[in-house]
């Protein structure tokens, strides 16, 4: 149930979560969850189309295959599309920060510099990961798990 509800999460955050800031990375990214949302109604209105009318015996399966497939290729239009927006932010000298949320229900927040190094923090409740580069190129990481709860243990003092 808790998988059923990350998913949810997601799909809501990831392509349906427009900022109402006004600057130009706010601005891009919101644009390319539209463009992404826009993407996946199309694609299955595309898949569907005629069927909705008469729904037969492999409807459920159809539907199934038609969001799996839309919400697919959405999200993969999406990441490009984040990606094209960050070079054109970096392009002018500026740095492209997102915000997004992971399947596993981790937040993450992923910052492009316009000198050419990038950073990315998860946290959540599996604990926390921070990844950067610096300008060479050079890649180093960071992970902390959870600290186990004391409630329901066996600790006795």
């Amino acid at each position: 149930m808790r998988a059923l509800r990350d998913v949810g999460r997601y799909l809501l955050h990831e392509f349906l979560h427009i900022s109402l800031r006004r600057d130009m990375a706010s601005v891009l990214t919101s644009g390319c969850r539209l463009l992404a949302s826009l993407l996946v109604t199309m694609m299955m209105y595309a898949q569907l189309y005629g069927q909705l009318s008469e729904p037969g015996d492999m409807f459920p399966l159809r539907l199934l295959v038609a969001v799996v497939v839309s919400v697919t290729v959405g999200a993969l239009s999406k990441e490009l599309a984040f990606l094209s927006a960050a070079a054109i932010v970096n392009g002018w000298g500026r740095d492209f920060t997102r915000h997004g949320l992971q399947l596993n229900g981790q937040s993450f927040v992923e910052t492009r510099y316009s000198d050419g190094r990038w950073e990315r923090r998860e946290s959540g409740p599996r604990g926390s990961m921070h990844e950067w580069s610096d300008a060479n190129g050079v890649y180093d990481f960071s992970v902390v798990s959870p600290v186990p709860s004391s409630r329901g243990s066996n600790l006795q003092r």
